[in-house]
């Protein structure tokens, strides 16, 4: 009988997500992420609200914003061609800046954005 709870266990904790996972893959959307900060090119400070998206061959592949300080985390699958930093909000953030468009480069500890502030 204990032989049998043994293989049945087995069967429940193993056997079934080993099979799960052979089948329809491993379960993670984005495996990567790179930080980075958006600065106002003029002042260094950090701007919040600011739409950061991953921008490859076949268009956008993942979008986040930029928090309080100006800081975000962008995840992506595979590495992004370029960023693109948008001020979505308007003066809601402080002030209304142009978009900006940055090499990536996964590599890199922190991405900078520095956006210019629009009259």
């Amino acid at each position: 009988m204990r032989v049998v709870k043994k293989a049945l266990l087995w069967v429940v904790s193993t056997a079934i997500p080993v099979t799960i996972a052979a089948c329809y893959g491993v379960a993670y959307r984005f495996s990567h992420s790179q930080s980075g900060r958006v600065l106002d090119a003029a002042t260094s400070n950090g701007i919040a609200g600011i739409e950061v998206t991953c921008l490859v061959a076949d268009g956008e592949q993942s979008t986040t914003y930029s928090r309080e300080d100006g800081a975000f985390e962008l995840p992506y699958e595979e590495p992004c061609d370029s960023v693109r930093a948008a001020d979505v909000d308007g003066a809601e953030n402080g002030g209304t800046y142009a978009t900006e468009t940055v090499p990536f480069d996964e590599n890199a500890d922190e991405l900078v954005i520095e956006l210019d502030a629009q009259p």
